[in-house]
């Protein structure tokens, strides 16, 4: 969560997350594995298919002769060598789509030729992979809708050789093999999954027709029926072993009849059309169009089978639907609403995806593709331009979803200084935030949206730029102001992003970090004192003289404006000099307090002359130390709690010895230095709530006028005295993990 949407810088590490594996470069996170009919490409049907919602384009088909061969006067093997599936391919592999060729045989005859002869059963595998290699293709369908179990055996062992075979010579085809949506309920029929199993990369469920020769409804996704989708992918998945084998199709055709009644379910009343069938497949772009014009209307739905259905009369002359059949009519079929529980199915079993029987039906109408991506296709986003120079140092940057993407319910932005790394800044479902830059200094920007799906692509390039004038007037007080969580992530408040040298994700493990007096880098502290910069010192080696190896006892630092070197305090008290690469190791202090055995030391504060400081014990007294031959510091006194570890953070007026302590519950207390004692002032506070963090003097702040900023444990930045507030910071509700706040 953010504060007022506000931005959240993550490290460098932490860009770019693990998402869902993507099928395509449209962005798919599910297999959509769309069958093309030879039919639908001759009419034109498929021009407006959405390939970016496509993950694998299956040209139905090549029928099989009982030789083995295909048969060249088939329909199929007409469009097989047309320019227009020349195209499609074309089409299908530049958006990153795999295509392959079902190759079919709805015959028993020539099914049991092929399975039981091996002459006939060899030529029928050489003739798929010839096809796979003439056209380029990315592998097979195998689509025999056999109903003889005793040819169980044979089938399995004829897929086993074809996957063999297919796999040796084309490495990374893809094989799969089209099922009845029972053929895994039970294991006597033509199709065995179990045995075939080990052979296939997928089954298609053919999960249509669940409910002929009533049909209706055509697919339910679940209820009364012995056959629907939920009870056929549980079984696919428990006979294969492997949800990622299993494909659940879907139609795009609904069934009408000629009924007596409107109520669901009416007793028929003859053939629905004048060849006498009784009941008639109704593609879906055609079921749309009969809405528009059938009397008396009604659209139902179906809470058992989640499906819809619609009845309307036709009256025997005059119908606006041309078909003048004196009776009801009602169809049952499926729309976006039903598809879009099948495809919830689909995601929460975490199957391989789902299957279309068939594009082109749908041809000129938009709301299945819709569905798709919403349920399967993540996001893709962008930045929106902006002006050229920033006259201020604070600048709104907006972005949104991409046209035709299917809508982000969050968004990752990220920015870039110059030509530095790119950072993660922001991250929540606002369309835009402020961003704080440097003067003289251009910014990029790039976003990446998220939705339920997961994450969409980061883009490679910079989507918006833009450059701070180099005489823009500061709008803080500081040049630079971050919150370190216990992670290691820094956290601009109001402030640029800045690179991070180091994450530890959940282990909690960083204790404090320290900004140069530039406010564009500083070090952090890890338990065992380890230094890791951020910022402009992300790339520098810090060199310490101490090291305590699986031992959490650093608890802060002090780092010389320049970034030339500092101390590090342990829990003991003890302090200990470190530099930045080659730069003198900075010289020894002397201390008037140390508790050997005993962690009560919690922070340390430098004098501006680098001649001496203070370490903050956890009981509030302020124990005085020098540098080099400087002497100690004097201590001095502010609240004291005897006996109770309360004491949370210090901070210096700037340019003094004198500043103030801060207590868990947010209390804030003065302390002075020869005599000189700072303005009482008061902030945030929460009474018996041990939740205060850290706290930071504005380098505005005198000892007349306090200003400054205190962290609490969920990342909440509050001003006290006459510092400003800012609403620009992380924040994580309910959650300790804000350990300290530095700003320069």
């Amino acid at each position: 969560m953010f504060v007022g949407g506000q931005p959240r810088v993550q490290p460098r590490s932490q860009i770019g997350a693990v998402s869902p594996r993507i099928l395509n470069n449209g962005g798919l996170t599910k297999e959509v594995f769309g069958f093309a009919p030879y039919w639908s490409l001759a009419a034109g049907d498929l021009r407006d298919i959405q390939l970016d919602k496509i993950s694998t384009l299956a040209y139905f088909g090549l029928t099989y002769t009982a030789q083995g061969t295909f048969n060249p006067s088939d329909g199929g093997a007409q469009g097989w060598n047309s320019q227009a599936l020349t195209d499609l391919v074309n089409k299908s592999h530049a958006g990153g789509d795999k295509v392959v060729v079902t190759i079919k045989s709805f015959s028993g005859t020539t099914t049991g030729s092929i399975v039981n002869n091996p002459t006939y059963g060899q030529a029928a595998i050489n003739s798929a992979i010839n096809a796979v290699t003439t056209r380029g293709l990315d592998g097979v369908n195998v689509d025999f809708e056999g109903s003889d179990g005793s040819q169980q055996l044979a089938f399995t062992s004829w897929v086993a050789s074809l996957s063999s075979q297919l796999h040796a010579q084309h490495a990374g085809a893809v094989l799969s093999v089209d099922g009845y949506s029972g053929s895994a309920s039970w294991s006597s029929g033509f199709i065995r999954v179990d045995t075939l199993a080990p052979y296939v990369d997928a089954f298609f469920i053919m999960a249509y027709d669940m409910t002929f020769p009533s049909t209706l409804p055509n697919a339910p996704l679940a209820g009364p029926y012995t056959y629907n989708d939920t009870n056929s992918v549980d079984q696919y998945v428990a006979q294969s072993g492997d949800p990622k084998k299993v494909i659940l199709g879907v139609p795009y055709y609904g069934y009408k009849f000629s009924t007596t009644g409107s109520g669901f379910n009416s007793p028929r009343s003859g053939a629905c059309n004048t060849t006498g069938d009784a009941a008639c497949a109704d593609p879906y772009n055609v079921l749309v169009t009969e809405f528009q014009c059938g009397q008396g209307l009604s659209l139902n739905w179906d809470s058992p089978s989640s499906t819809p259905w619609a009845s309307w009369y036709s009256p025997p002359s005059s119908d606006p639907c041309g078909g003048n059949h004196n009776s009801w009519r009602e169809l049952y079929y499926d729309n976006s609403r039903s598809l879009a529980a099948k495809y919830d199915l689909v995601n929460n079993r975490g199957i391989r995806g789902v299957g279309i029987w068939a594009l082109g039906m749908d041809h000129g109408v938009n709301d299945l593709w819709q569905v798709i991506g919403a349920k399967f296709l993540t996001p893709s986003a962008h930045a929106n331009p902006m002006a050229t120079i920033q006259a201020s140092r604070s600048f709104t940057a907006s972005w949104a979803t991409d046209a035709g993407s299917p809508p982000a319910s969050a968004f990752n932005v990220f920015s870039r200084e110059d030509s530095g790394p790119w950072l993660g800044w922001y991250s929540g479902n606002a369309s835009s935030s402020t961003f704080y830059g440097r003067a003289g200094h251009s910014y990029s920007f790039k976003v990446q949206g998220t939705n339920g799906v997961g994450d969409g692509p980061i883009p490679t390039n910079a989507q918006a730029t833009t450059t701070v004038a180099s005489a823009a007037p500061a709008v803080t007080p500081y040049g630079g102001m971050y919150v370190l969580d216990g992670y290691g992530g820094v956290h601009g408040v109001a402030s640029p992003p800045v690179d991070s040298s180091t994450y530890w994700p959940n282990w909690l493990i960083a204790r404090s970090l320290a900004v140069n007096s530039a406010g564009d880098g500083g070090v952090v502290l890890d338990g065992w004192g380890g230094l890791h910069g951020f910022g402009s010192l992300a790339a520098t080696t810090f060199n310490p003289t101490a090291y305590w190896y699986n031992w959490d006892i650093a608890r802060d630092l002090v780092l010389f404006g320049d970034g030339s070197g500092g101390y590090v305090l342990d829990g003991w008290g003890g302090l200990h000099p470190f530099r930045a690469g080659s730069q003198p190791m900075p010289p020894a202090t002397s201390s008037s307090a140390y508790w050997q055995g005993w962690d009560i030391a919690r922070r340390v504060v430098l004098f501006a002359d680098r001649r001496g400081g203070y370490v903050l014990d956890g009981w509030g007294s302020l124990h005085g130390f020098g540098v080099g031959t400087a002497p100690a510091a004097a201590p001095v006194a502010a609240a004291y709690w005897r006996g109770w570890d309360i004491a949370r953070g210090v901070t210096l007026v700037p340019g003094t010895r004198a500043g103030y302590v801060l207590d868990g519950w947010g209390g804030i207390h003065p302390f002075s230095a020869g005599g000189v004692s700072p303005a009482a002032t008061s902030g945030a506070s929460w009474n018996g709530w041990d939740i205060a963090r850290g706290m930071v003097a504005s380098p505005a702040s005198t000892q007349s006028n306090p200003a400054g900023w205190t962290i609490d444990g969920w990342g909440g930045v509050h001003a006290y005295g006459s510092a400003p507030s800012f609403g620009s910071f992380s924040y994580w509700p309910n959650r300790d993990i804000a350990h300290n706040i530095s700003g320069n």
